[in-house]
């Protein structure tokens, strides 16, 4: 995860915002980490937002004393949402190279799933985009690769603008159909998403690229 022009502290090689994961790591776990690694970039903090819907107010058929509604516990919230009223660019790029590949697409959907997740947890002052990528052999160009749909902007910022809920269901539409196998590029892949701020952000706007790869 990185901020164009101001990167986290690292410490080998892990920003030292939110804690190394272990081999093994619940997507719930990390997408909860990064979100708190955006909003602290934004000078904000997340809240619970609650589920637990209102009680009915009472009517004439209703016994003279019905139970109460218990109050709210830490299982009554879903997840955090970013409070920062900061305007944010945000650029996902997930790797859909044959390295990640696995029968069941585990792999692959589990990386659809964090960024769904991370998506959910922003302001709703956010934009977001997607790059979608792999790579192609050395004899092809990066136009020609794109032309082959290995290095893919599934959407761009001014796609979907603030309206997250609409970025949300594009994720999760996407499935093995989408996956593309072959190398991985992902210099090329990161010069599209940076391109994203060029084309589609403007200065007062806070940035953040987060890249999801097997570094393959």
């Amino acid at each position: 995860v990185a901020s164009p022009g101001s990167p986290p502290t690292r410490n080998h090689g892990v920003p030292t915002s939110f804690p190394s994961p272990s081999p093994i790591m619940a997507v719930e776990d990390l997408a909860d980490s990064i979100g708190d690694f955006i909003c602290a970039e934004l000078d904000s903090s997340r809240v619970y937002l609650p589920t637990i819907e209102p009680s009915p107010m009472p009517t004439a058929e209703i016994v003279p004393f019905p139970e109460p509604t218990p109050s709210p516990t830490l299982e009554s919230y879903i997840f955090k949402q970013c409070s920062s009223e900061n305007e944010l660019d945000i650029v996902f790029m997930v790797d859909s190279s044959g390295s990640v590949y696995d029968a069941e697409y585990n792999n692959w959907q589990a990386e659809l799933d964090l960024v769904d997740d991370i998506v959910n947890s922003l302001p709703g002052t956010s934009r977001a985009s997607l790059i979608n990528f792999s790579g192609c052999g050395s004899s092809f160009t990066l136009t020609q690769c794109q032309e082959q749909g290995r290095l893919k902007t599934e959407f761009n910022l001014d796609t979907y603008g603030n309206d997250l809920a609409s970025v949300s269901s594009k994720i999760e539409a996407m499935d093995a159909a989408d996956f593309n196998g072959g190398f991985t590029w992902t210099d090329e892949a990161l010069g599209l998403a940076l391109n994203q701020f060029s084309t589609y952000s403007s200065s007062d706007k806070e940035k953040v690229v987060v890249l999801l790869t097997d570094g393959e």
